[in-house]
């Protein structure tokens, strides 16, 4: 049985606002809730485990935009080839 506060609960909305005030909505919700998970639970982490964490992020991200590229690439392939009909995809 795990027992908390009103108090305890009323911090932590607390401090979520002052990590994201209003003028910061652009933090997304999985960003704020690993800022909160590392600032109360620092004995589930040390540096290695961010800076694994890190990579994975950027890994996944240099992903996602030679996706986005290559989408765009085949869509712009595609839009020429239907604008000239002497065109040929091969």
């Amino acid at each position: 049985e795990v027992e908390g506060s009103e108090a305890d609960c009323e911090r932590v909305f607390s401090e979520c606002r002052s990590l994201m005030p209003y003028n910061r909505g652009s933090m997304t919700p999985i960003m704020l809730e690993a800022i909160m998970m590392l600032r109360y639970s620092p004995d589930l982490w040390d540096e290695h485990t961010i800076a694994m964490a890190f990579s994975t992020v950027i890994k996944e991200a240099r992903e996602d935009r030679l996706a986005a590229k290559e989408k765009k690439a085949a869509e712009e392939e595609e839009d020429a080839a239907q604008g000239d009909p002497s065109l040929t995809l091969d």
